[in-house]
């Protein structure tokens, strides 16, 4: 099975302007395998999301929550179980962070096999090196550790410094 792609060659004749590219068997199951790694690259982004939004909604209730049931008395229990819950949330979406960036390196592998059995053809070669969905060196530096504390966790962060404050208050008394 060969799919014909058309591009232009910045560097031939205008008589020469189109180079052919067939896709050979092995670039079509690469091309497979890529449109599936994609596909749950963006499951886990949105299991990410759905995470945060889960989160905030449970500590919405959870607090009000405990605040009735102890008569609306502060005791231990709040900060106990917001640590529980930052730190649980926390973990679970490390998780998908984590395999969200191995399978953009997995990815990358594809497109560079693909580049690299059809680099005769290709006009771009120079992009052969450098990544096509994440930069090299974020897919060497993956590491669970790294998973935990990123950009996109800034709202666990945050909050677990809330409820450090508020627990620092809490046990000097001024609530």
């Amino acid at each position: 099975m060969n799919t014909e792609y058309n591009f232009k060659n910045r560097n031939d004749s205008i008589q020469e302007d189109r180079l052919r590219y067939k896709r050979t068997l092995e670039d079509e199951i690469d091309w497979k395998i890529i449109d599936q790694l994609h596909n749950a690259t963006l499951n886990f982004s949105t299991k990410s999301l759905e995470i945060k939004k889960m989160f905030l909604v449970f500590i919405g209730i959870l607090i009000p929550a405990i605040l009735k049931l102890s008569n609306d008395t502060m005791n231990w229990s709040i900060v106990i179980i917001m640590y529980l819950s930052i730190l649980s949330f926390w973990l679970i979406d490390s998780y998908t962070y984590y395999y969200q960036e191995k399978l953009r390196g997995l990815m990358d592998n594809r497109f560079i096999n693909i580049s690299k059995r059809n680099e005769r053809e290709l006009i771009i070669k120079e992009n052969i090196k450098s990544g096509f969905t994440i930069e090299p060196n974020r897919v060497k530096k993956v590491s669970k550790v790294k998973s935990i504390f990123n950009a996109s966790h800034l709202i666990y962060f945050i909050m677990l410094i809330l409820n450090i404050i508020f627990h620092l208050l809490y046990w000097k008394g001024f609530f």
